[in-house]
């Protein structure tokens, strides 16, 4: 079992796919930041201080991206699909 495997089970993202809004949940962890890209590799969204649940993604368009989340120093990626 990889270290990111470990993460993976304690990292939930939803819903997905998502209209306007999205939740993050780690359990027992805390989220240092999160970093979304668009599959360029552009970043459309930046939290560094992330201290909430809820992402608006309302102003994105539709499409799919990188949602990049770094709990501990440990960064897991998850893809998000915006419709």
């Amino acid at each position: 079992m990889a270290v990111n495997d470990l993460y993976e089970s304690v990292i939930a993202v939803y819903p997905n796919p998502a209209n306007n809004v999205i939740n993050i949940r780690a359990n027992r962890e805390e989220i240092k930041g999160i970093r979304m890209l668009d599959l360029n590799g552009k970043v459309v969204l930046e939290l560094e201080r992330f201290n909430q649940n809820l992402i608006n993604i309302s102003n994105l368009k539709k499409g799919v991206y990188l949602l990049k989340i770094n709990v501990n120093g440990i960064v897991e990626t998850k893809k998000i699909i915006k419709y």
